[in-house]
């Protein structure tokens, strides 16, 4: 269950970083140069394979023939979370310390950037405000989550 929890917020953050493909697939290469340092044969026979697939889109995209959809995005995270979860399955605290960290960075991230996007996109961005504006924008986010827990 906590794998699969880890390879849908994984999933959800290449997504996210889908707005740029590049970013998306420099994502995955990072990745795959971590995972040079384990030594699970079928991880370097799964990971080798989509490495061909992979780096044929990066180069169709970096001379603008084509972009990865939703569903090469899907796989691209889906590998990848699944070649961390199975690196990291020899200590389950690492693995759940990685997950509890994809979850704080998902919430957090998301909201901040949604904020700086608001406040540059209105005419505020241009007061010396906007910086509280985002932190009051960020605090009452993290508000609402820590009331609908009722720890408030």
């Amino acid at each position: 269950m906590l794998k699969g929890i880890f390879i849908s917020l994984l999933v959800h953050r290449f997504q996210i970083a889908n707005s740029k493909p590049k970013r998306a697939i420099n994502l995955y290469y990072l990745i795959w140069i971590l995972t040079l340092f384990f030594r699970l044969r079928w991880i370097y026979e799964v990971y080798f394979i989509s490495f061909i697939v992979i780096s044929t889109y990066y180069l169709f995209e970096a001379f603008g023939y084509t972009a990865l959809g939703k569903g090469g995005i899907n796989v691209i995270g889906f590998i990848s979370g699944l070649v961390v979860c199975e690196v990291s399955a020899f200590n389950i605290l690492f693995l759940v310390s990685l997950t509890l960290m994809l979850i704080i960075y998902n919430i957090f991230f998301d909201n901040l950037k949604l904020g700086f996007n608001k406040v540059i996109n209105s005419n505020l961005g241009k007061n010396i405000n906007h910086k509280v504006i985002v932190n009051n924008r960020i605090f009452n986010f993290i508000k609402s989550i820590i009331l609908e827990l009722k720890l408030w």
